[in-house]
């Protein structure tokens, strides 16, 4: 309290990093059954939500779920709840999306998004992954508005995402649940995600905004190419502040992941032209 009688309030500390970066991933190890490294992936994106506008490029994730019963829509529901202001979507068209990023900022996680049949909401997806290209015109009673779709992206889905969008999108393979694996995972709700952490996030970020920016403006991937550097960059930014120890096993991460992705469009274009010969050769395709 000051000479005038008011009580003065100081923000609450932040958590450390490497402890806070543990829980996150800690809540993802105990509700799913992921791949080696992807439950340290998924928080350090989700601290990214809470700052993507500082950021020239905000990565996608792309749930890549083979069959049904793979958990996606699941852990898609967990992300949201991570995440800053997140918003879980189920076959959204691209009107109300566009209007949706414009006017709630959220972080997007879109289930079973039919982009391939949607023009509209491919190019909300093609053009809200950069700062600088994120803005769709559309005409709105007797004049144009300008719909600002920049904002973190995810997607969940049974089926191959467009190129377009596959490029921009750092893949998170899924793996069917067999019916002893339920048994070395807890159920997810609501109640999975304590009270506290959200919002400890949140005040981390606010701490160390200035900082990771710095990191960000001097990070330099050389061992990824141009576009996979713009999505790792923010990602890359953060991991050196907030846990900086586990760097070079972030950095394993995503080579792997890139090197799976690059494989995984391989062999969809060898498949597309294996069709190609079929439609015109009367299905004599040699293999």
């Amino acid at each position: 309290m000051n000479a005038l009688g008011v009580v003065r309030t100081t923000a609450p500390a932040p958590e450390d990093g490497d402890r806070l970066l543990r829980r996150v991933e800690g809540l993802f190890q105990c509700h799913f059954l992921l791949e080696t490294g992807i439950s340290l992936l998924l928080p350090v994106w989700n601290f990214h939500t809470f700052m993507y506008e500082v950021f020239s490029h905000t990565p996608y994730l792309f749930f890549d779920s083979p069959v049904p019963g793979c958990a996606k829509t699941t852990l898609a529901a967990a992300l949201s709840r991570v995440s800053k202001n997140g918003m879980l979507v189920v076959n959204p068209t691209g009107p109300s999306i566009f209007r949706t990023i414009d006017q709630d900022h959220p972080t997007l996680i879109i289930d079973e998004a039919a982009l391939q049949k949607d023009s509209c909401l491919l190019t909300v997806a093609n053009a809200g992954f950069s700062r600088m290209t994120g803005v769709v015109p559309r005409v709105f009673k007797d004049g144009v508005k300008k719909y600002n779709t920049y904002c973190p992206k995810a997607f969940a889905s049974l089926n191959p995402l467009p190129e377009t969008v596959m490029d921009r999108s750092i893949r998170i393979p899924m793996k069917g649940l067999r019916k002893e694996d339920k048994n070395k995972i807890m159920p997810f709700s609501e109640k999975s995600v304590p009270e506290d952490l959200v919002s400890s996030i949140a005040t981390w970020v606010t701490a160390h905004k200035d900082e990771i920016v710095r990191n960000y403006e001097q990070c330099r991937l050389d061992f990824l190419h141009a576009r996979q550097e713009d999505i790792w960059r923010p990602l890359f930014s953060i991991i050196r502040v907030l846990s900086p120890e586990r760097e070079e096993e972030f950095r394993a991460i995503a080579i792997r992941l890139t090197a799976q992705k690059k494989e995984d469009e391989g062999d969809r274009r060898i498949r597309l032209l294996q069709d190609v010969r079929t439609v015109f050769h009367g299905g004599n395709v040699d293999v």
